[in-house]
C-alpha cells in the first residue's frame, strides 16, 4: 500500500516529479529492461484524487491510500540509499545482553515489576505462605527476560525450547545455569555469571571448562548468615542447600582490661585475634593513642608476631617507669581493636598484679595460709 500526500496548506501546486535521468541512468534502465511506459502509468495514478482519502493529526493535510502497482521498478525517491547499521553507542556492543537493554530498559522492566506486584498483592489472601507471594524486583525480571531472550537468540529452526535445557550433553550451556538463591528473603542473588541484586558484595564466579561454581560475598557480615542454596536448571530442578555462618573476627588482650606492673618490670602484652578471614597483615600498636614508635629513644621496645588460625602479637617494653601507664591498643588491620589500661606501681600491693607484681602477690597469699593454720594448731586442745 501506498501513502499518497493529496493536499498540503503550504503548498498548494500538484507535486511533479522529474523523471529525466542521465545518461548512465538511461543505459542501467536499457540492460535492466525497465518500462518507461510503466512508470508514466503509476505516475499519473499518483496523480489522482478521487476515492477516499485520510486526515492528518493537523486537521488539515490529507493523504490518500491506494493499492501499489504491480510489475513497475521502485521511484529513485523510495530506494533506500545508506544500508542501516548500529549507530552510537551499540557500535560498541558485542554482548547480545547488552544490546537487548536498549530493547527493554529499566523503565520497561520498573512497569513490569510494579504491575506484578499489584497483582501479587491482590492474589495474596489466596496463598497460606507468605514465600508465596513474595514481591518481585527489578533483578528476577531481568534475569527472566534474559533467558527469553538467549532462547530466542540460540534456537535453531527446527530445536524445540526444552532441548535447550537437555541434561544429556546436548543442550545449550547457557540454559544449564546454576543459580544461587537465598534462603531468608527468597532473593535471587545470581544466574550463571551474573548478579541479580543491588548488593555488589555477592559475584558467581566460574572457572571454564570445570563445573565448579562459587558465591562469593566480599566484606560478610552477620546479617549474611542462613542458608544458601545452589540450583541447577533441569528437569526437574536440582539444588543443594548450605548454611552459613558468618563469624565476626574477636580481638583480645590477655589479662585485661586492667593491668598492674611492678616499676622496672618487662611489660608483657599479648594479643589474640581470633576468627578473621586471614591473618591480619599488619598488627599495630598504640599508647595513649599515639601510634608506638619501636625505635624511639626510650629503647627496650620489641614485638613478636605469631599468624595463623589465631594470630598471637605480643608487644614486650623492659624497665616499666611511671611515663609507660597509660591506654594501650592493639589493632588489627582487618578487625577490631582491643585495649588494656596499664598501671605502674611502686611499691603498692593491689589485689591483682600482672608480670613483676605475680611474686609479691602469691608470698601474701602464702603468709596469709600460714597465719591461719599458726591460729588453728594454736586453738587445738592437747
Amino acid at each position: 500500500m501506498l501513502l499518497q500526500l493529496v493536499y498540503f496548506p503550504d503548498d498548494c501546486e500538484d507535486i511533479e516529479y522529474d523523471d529525466e535521468e542521465s545518461d548512465a541512468e538511461e543505459d542501467q534502465l536499457e540492460e535492466r529492461s525497465y518500462d518507461s511506459a510503466s512508470e508514466q502509468n503509476i505516475s499519473d495514478t499518483e496523480q489522482e484524487l478521487d476515492g477516499p482519502f485520510f486526515i492528518g493529526k493537523d486537521k488539515i493535510t490529507m493523504w490518500k491510500k491506494h493499492q501499489s502497482p504491480k510489475h513497475v521498478r521502485t521511484r529513485a525517491e523510495n530506494l533506500v540509499k545508506q544500508l542501516p547499521d548500529p549507530k552510537a553507542a551499540t557500535k560498541k556492543l558485542t554482548d547480545p545482553l547488552d544490546i537487548w537493554k536498549y530493547f527493554i530498559t529499566e523503565d520497561i522492566l520498573k512497569g513490569i515489576v510494579d504491575h506484578t506486584n499489584e497483582h501479587i498483592s491482590a492474589s495474596a489472601a489466596n496463598f497460606s505462605r507468605e514465600r508465596d507471594t513474595a514481591r518481585t524486583n527489578i533483578y528476577e525480571t531481568q534475569a527472566l527476560f534474559g533467558l527469553l531472550y538467549m532462547a530466542g537468540v540460540l534456537k535453531s529452526s527446527r530445536l524445540n525450547v526444552r532441548e535447550l535445557y537437555s541434561t544429556k550433553g546436548t543442550g545449550v550451556e547457557i540454559f544449564r545455569l546454576v543459580s544461587w538463591v537465598r534462603h531468608r528473603d527468597i532473593h535471587l542473588l545470581t544466574v550463571g555469571r551474573y548478579t541479580y541484586t543491588s548488593d555488589q558484595r555477592f559475584e558467581a564466579i566460574h572457572s571454564p571448562h570445570t563445573e565448579e561454581w562459587t558465591l562469593r560475598i566480599r566484606y560478610p557480615q552477620r546479617k549474611d548468615s542462613g542458608i544458601y542454596e545452589c540450583q541447577i536448571s533441569t528437569t526437574p530442578p536440582i539444588g543443594h542447600p548450605i548454611h552459613l555462618t558468618v563469624v565476626e573476627p574477636i580481638t583480645e588482650i590477655l589479662g585485661g582490661p586492667d593491668l598492674f606492673i611492678n616499676m622496672g618490670s618487662t611489660i608483657n602484652l599479648t594479643c589474640h585475634v581470633r576468627y578473621a578471614p586471614e591473618p591480619p597483615p599488619t598488627m599495630s600498636w598504640a599508647h595513649n593513642a599515639q601510634t608506638i614508635n619501636f625505635d624511639s629513644p626510650r629503647g627496650g621496645i620489641s614485638l613478636v608476631t605469631e599468624k595463623g588460625y589465631i594470630t598471637t602479637t605480643r608487644l614486650l617494653i623492659q624497665k616499666a617507669v611511671q611515663a609507660d601507664s597509660g591506654l594501650y591498643t592493639c589493632d588489627p588491620s582487618n578487625a577490631n581493636s582491643a585495649s588494656v589500661r596499664v598501671h605502674i606501681l611502686n611499691g603498692e600491693h593491689p589485689a591483682a598484679m600482672h608480670h613483676g607484681g605475680c611474686r609479691s602477690s602469691l608470698q601474701s597469699k602464702l603468709l596469709v595460709l600460714l597465719n591461719l593454720f599458726l591460729l588453728l594448731f594454736l586453738r587445738t586442745p592437747t
